[in-house]
């Protein structure tokens, strides 16, 4: 029993070392919002720098906590956080918008009691590895002009909702995994 619980522990921390090797790898390859004078600390107002880190790159790499307003991720881009609970967004007054073709990976979202965690404004988005805690909402997806031809959300974490967890409405085609 000891033997295997060693493996298991070691097992772990192998796996927490690739995920950091990767995380390094990402963040010298990708642009961060440091990049464009993001605090990080999750207390100043990192909006400004997150949004133009996003509208300049197709590829953002979010390894820290990062206090925003709002966020529009546009057509074609991608998010990747940094898959700790360290690292992620929080919301104060709106939520982030995904546009068509967007895929967001390994993002924590938390403290945003009032609005939705992630709006879903465009057709063809990809979520995958999510965590949502103390949102609204972790998913809203109402798209009054035209319909959100497809949704693909693969292992959600969401918790400490203040209304419905997932509102969903004018979707041609969703994937729910995990």
């Amino acid at each position: 029993l000891q033997t295997n619980i060693t493996a298991e522990a070691t097992i772990r921390e192998n796996a927490d070392n690739i995920i950091h090797e990767e995380l390094n790898l990402l963040a010298k390859k990708y642009k961060t919002p440091e990049d464009y004078g993001a605090i990080g600390d999750g207390i100043a107002d990192d909006t400004l720098a997150v949004q133009t880190c996003i509208n300049e790159n197709d590829i953002v790499f979010l390894p820290k906590n990062y206090k925003c307003t709002t966020l529009t991720v546009g057509k074609g881009k991608s998010l990747y956080g940094g898959q700790n609970e360290h690292s992620g967004i929080m919301l104060t007054s709106d939520s982030i918008y995904l546009n068509a073709l967007t895929c967001v990976t390994n993002l924590r979202v938390h403290d945003s009691p009032l609005v939705p965690a992630f709006k879903v404004i465009g057709g063809f988005v990809k979520m995958c590895n999510i965590e949502i805690i103390n949102c609204a909402q972790a998913l809203f997806v109402h798209n009054k002009t035209e319909r959100v031809a497809a949704l693909m959300v693969v292992n959600l974490h969401a918790e400490n909702f203040t209304a419905a967890g997932v509102y969903l409405k004018n979707v041609n085609d969703i994937q729910l995994t995990n």
